[in-house]
């Protein structure tokens, strides 16, 4: 039976005793004697403190590499947001062609994708800007610079006949006119797009609205020998904003009138089912190109430019109907063949969402 055992330093070694008494069996009190058994360890504590040593220079090279691998990735991480923050810094000042180089498909790379398309949809829309500010002082100027020649020469000529007046004021009268048109349409574009113009809605009478649009325009197609056909099989009631719609609708149908030759006609018909109402407005007129039909709702676009002017178009009108009918959460499509016609489709809700 082992009494006590122990590890002592002695003469530089290390040994562990271990002693065990040696009792009287019939008197387990009485100690007959004592055997010690020692043994050297010292291969023991050497190898305990090789692993000790191996333990801290383990425990040493990995605090290292934890720093160094802790610098490393917060370098690649910090060092894409600093490039990014110099990208946006450079966007802010003005130059939006900056990109940012994508690498690879983490966070960051697809955060860069974001910023490029950002800039990208920013540097078209500083171009549709200054595109825009370019159209508008084109348009203004141009009916301003014919009064201009008109007044001088009434101010400089001298027995200009009264005919003549009369034709220059009429022409002065027709200028005024299509600045007045173009401010108001400018006016009504500005108001759609800044998203501030609030719809009136009510329950309107699609077919009533139609039918006014109809009369007011009948005599401009009258000049024209132009026949307005108006089709609907039932009545269709429709919550819109009675005077917005009115101002889109009209829009078509006299740009049907004005680009159909006479003797032609334009026909507007409605259809309707429990969820939406459809509005569609086709005319015989010179027809639109393939190419240029997905840009016809372009503000200041216009397919023929002279022609457009001499019919007093602004190139505003079908932009404003697009942003109606947007806001009416709706939607317009357009089928067109040059000689042959254009065919617009309205696509609008029954119940206002």
């Amino acid at each position: 039976k082992r009494d006590s055992a122990e590890k002592i330093k002695k003469d530089e070694q290390y040994i562990m005793s271990t002693a065990v008494a040696i009792r009287d069996l019939k008197n387990t009190d009485n100690i007959l004697g004592v055997v010690v058994v020692s043994a050297n360890i010292d291969d023991v504590y050497l190898l305990l403190e090789e692993i000790s040593s191996q333990i801290y220079l383990l425990a040493l090279l990995s605090s290292l590499l934890t720093g160094l691998l802790s610098f490393f990735t917060s370098t690649l991480i910090t060092r894409p947001i600093k490039e990014l923050m110099k990208s946006v810094l450079k966007v802010t000042n003005g130059n939006l062609d900056e990109k940012i180089k994508v690498k690879g498909n983490n966070e960051m790379a697809e955060l860069a994708k974001s910023f490029n398309l950002m800039t990208e949809r920013l540097d078209r829309i500083e171009e549709s800007r200054q595109e825009f500010v370019s159209n508008v002082s084109h348009e203004l100027k141009t009916p301003l610079a014919s009064i201009k020649v008109l007044t001088e020469s009434l101010i400089f000529e001298e027995n200009i006949p009264i005919e003549m007046y009369k034709e220059f004021f009429s022409d002065i009268n027709h200028e005024v006119d299509r600045l007045n048109t173009i401010i108001n349409d400018l006016l009504s574009l500005v108001k759609l797009d800044s998203n501030k113009v609030n719809l009136n809605i009510a329950q309107t009478n699609l077919n009533n609205l139609i039918e006014a649009i109809l009369k007011r325009l009948s005599p401009l197609a009258k000049k024209k020998d132009i026949s307005l056909i108006y089709q609907s099989d039932r009545e269709t009631t429709v919550e819109v904003d009675e005077v917005k719609l009115t101002l889109a609708i009209s829009n078509l149908i006299e740009n049907g009138i004005k680009y159909t030759v006479e003797g032609g006609q334009v026909t507007i018909n409605i259809q309707s089912n429990s969820q939406e109402a459809f509005i569609t407005v086709t005319d015989t007129g010179i027809g639109i190109a393939k190419e240029e039909q997905s840009r016809i709702f372009e503000r200041f676009y216009r397919t023929d430019k002279t022609r457009s002017r001499d019919t007093g178009g602004t190139g505003l009108g079908l932009s404003i109907t697009y942003r109606t009918i947007i806001m009416h959460t709706g939607s317009i499509q357009v089928e067109s063949e040059e000689g042959i016609g254009s065919t617009f489709v309205i696509q609008i809700p029954i119940k206002h969402v």
